[in-house]
């Protein structure tokens, strides 16, 4: 809305900040808050250095927030180099083929954001629950909830791929203009968009089961087999072989991290004393084996 009211790129970068300090004082921080039972911050920032037990207070929570930092460093790095990831196909069309091709491209590769909005969402809200199974060693209903979030991602890029191969050219008609015709582009990107998609939910299953660093090596990986592809077959069918470029580093992180997963997923222990109950009788079928005290 700013950058329409104003045609200024600096008033619409100023707008952005300014919503999104917004969501973090008035909605990220207050529930924060809330959830660590915390009404007012300054206890914990600003603690009584000549009370023993406030020493001690602060000395646990400086040492929580170190010990989540360190663990948030792999999660920031796997973050950051995943964005570039996006942008390796990009380097090589603007350095093989140029600006006016760049720009096509980069607009025609940001519909992978059209997918990518119902796969975080939908990634976002299975986490949590992925991270409970993890914790209380469910196999099994951890393993289909996983599958699940597999073919889901199957359907969106199997949707996708269709969605570019009938209508592509109308679709970018309408976003672009007539000079974005460019069918097979929009489908080997599709394409990607699926495996992005694929990739984002397998990858759940790696943060749920704090596999930081798995999650960290697969994304390069990624970088590594983009880069790879990229060179190979850009120069030789251009625009396309850019989208299958990232589509292939994609796939190849799919696969690897399904392959970890699964070792994740056999190395599952039930907690102590689980088999146990598991075994145990339940319900009427426990009272009727049970020997009768009276009968004795």
């Amino acid at each position: 809305v700013t950058m329409l009211l104003t045609a200024s790129l600096e008033w619409g970068l100023v707008a952005l900040s300014a919503a999104w300090l917004a969501v973090l004082f008035l909605f990220d921080a207050p529930l924060a808050w809330r959830v660590l039972g915390q009404r007012d911050p300054t206890t914990i920032a600003k603690p009584d250095p000549t009370a023993k037990p406030h020493r001690i207070a602060y000395s646990a929570w400086w040492s929580t927030v170190r010990e989540i930092v360190w663990l948030a460093i792999p999660l920031g790095v796997t973050a950051g180099i995943a964005s570039i990831n996006e942008n390796i196909p990009r380097y090589f069309v603007e350095i093989l083929l140029g600006t006016e091709q760049l720009g096509l491209f980069a607009s025609i590769a940001y519909m992978m954001r059209l997918l990518g909005v119902f796969g975080t969402a939908i990634a976002a809200a299975a986490l949590p629950r992925l991270a409970q199974l993890y914790a209380d060693r469910e196999r099994a209903r951890f393993t289909r909830l996983t599958l699940r979030l597999a073919l889901i991602a199957a359907v969106l890029g199997i949707a996708g791929v269709i969605a570019a191969a009938l209508v592509g050219d109308h679709i970018l008609v309408l976003a672009y203009g007539p000079e974005y015709r460019e069918q097979a582009v929009f489908v080997a990107v599709m394409a990607a968009a699926g495996a992005d998609i694929m990739l984002r939910f397998l990858d759940q299953g790696l943060l749920a089961a704090r596999r930081f660093k798995a999650s960290l090596a697969v994304q390069v990986l990624v970088a590594g087999s983009t880069f790879v592809a990229s060179l190979a077959l850009i120069p030789t069918i251009g625009l396309v072989g850019a989208g299958l470029a990232l589509a292939a580093g994609l796939t190849i992180g799919v696969v690897a991290t399904w392959l970890y997963l699964r070792s994740v997923i056999s190395q599952f222990v039930p907690p102590t004393g689980e088999v146990n109950r598991r075994e145990e009788p339940r319900g009427r079928f426990r009272a009727s084996v049970e020997p009768d005290s009276d009968s004795m």
